[in-house]
């Protein structure tokens, strides 16, 4: 089932009240879609945790904008860098404008369409019931098209091979180090790699040309190389691969407040099994990215190599 990710301002959770916005989306999409807000975190949970493993759980991210959103700190250091740049997961962003705010002031939002359009806003523009019930049935619309499109076998895939791509650029460092392929981190290579919310793509890094793309190829297009039973593979990879970097970012944002060294020490070698443990998965969808025509000489080549030979060291290891 398709999750939602609500992210709004503690200030405006009225929007989330009976009969409003939320409610009625929910309520229409009952059953179908599961939408996620942090008023679902209990008393005991670790709630930056819980907030993280929804977002990777997650594949469209409602925001609702206000002033109080804008202004939130949280949101803008942690959500929405996740949502737009630091996550591993690529979202289908969908920015509602709910009070009025200067949107083109908003970086990040300038790329994406949002909703109601041309300085509009849901309370100033939409307060009387028979217009502001045209937008929520507008609205609506608009996320049954892109949960129809999520839905797509090629499109998902599409996502969690996103996710593999960001997945490896996050934890590129110490993947290299358990893999000891220490003279390769810092290293600048000249292919980058960078999932989206709805292409793959691999990218010349050159002083002399400026860079460039060398190929892109969007998810719609993952038909014309990949099986049926392929997509179905793919997404049983990511999660198990999405939960194994669920606990990995737990014991990152831990490591943070620990002071002794010893007890740092212990959470890398932490750290180090779960990447361990995601060797034989990660190979496997390294390999789906090179059926695809991704060319992973230059940026992944030595650590699928040396994973592979880590892998079977470790199988014979355990006989």
């Amino acid at each position: 089932m398709i999750q939602v990710f609500v992210s709004y301002s503690h200030l405006d959770s009225a929007y989330l009240e009976k009969g409003e916005l939320i409610d009625y989306l929910k309520n229409k999409l009952k059953g179908k879609v599961k939408f996620w807000y942090d008023t679902d975190i209990v008393t005991g949970d670790a709630w930056n945790e819980k907030i993280h493993n929804n977002i990777l759980n997650s594949q469209v991210a409602i925001l609702l904008i206000s002033k109080n959103f804008i202004r939130s700190k949280y949101i803008n250091r942690v959500e929405v860098r996740k949502f737009f740049t630091a996550t591993i997961k690529k979202f289908v962003v969908f920015p509602i404008i709910m009070s009025p705010c200067k949107t083109q002031k908003i970086k990040w939002l300038n790329p994406t369409q949002y909703i109601p359009s041309g300085n509009k806003s849901v309370e100033k523009d939409y307060a009387d019931k028979k217009r502001r019930d045209t937008l929520y049935r507008k609205i609506l619309d608009d996320l049954k098209e892109q949960i129809a499109y999520l839905k797509k076998p090629e499109i998902s895939a599409g996502q969690a091979l996103s996710s593999l791509i960001n997945l490896i650029n996050t934890i590129e460092s110490e993947l290299l180090k358990v893999c000891k392929q220490d003279d390769l981190v810092n290293k600048d290579h000249s292919l980058m790699f960078e999932g989206r919310s709805k292409e793959l793509y691999a990218r010349k890094k050159s002083s002399e040309t400026g860079g460039g793309y060398l190929m892109v190829v969007k998810f719609e297009e993952l038909r014309n190389s990949l099986k049926p039973a392929d997509f179905k593979r793919i997404r049983l990879i990511d999660k198990r691969l999405s939960a194994r970097y669920s606990k990995w970012f737990a014991l990152e944002a831990r490591a943070i407040k620990l002071q002794t060294p010893a007890k740092r020490k212990q959470l890398v070698v932490q750290k180090y099994g779960l990447i361990r443990a995601m060797f034989a998965d990660l190979m496997e969808m390294l390999r789906y990215l090179q059926l695809i025509g991704f060319d992973l000489h230059d940026h992944y080549s030595k650590i699928y190599d040396a994973m592979g030979a880590l892998h079977k060291t470790r199988a014979m290891d355990t006989r």
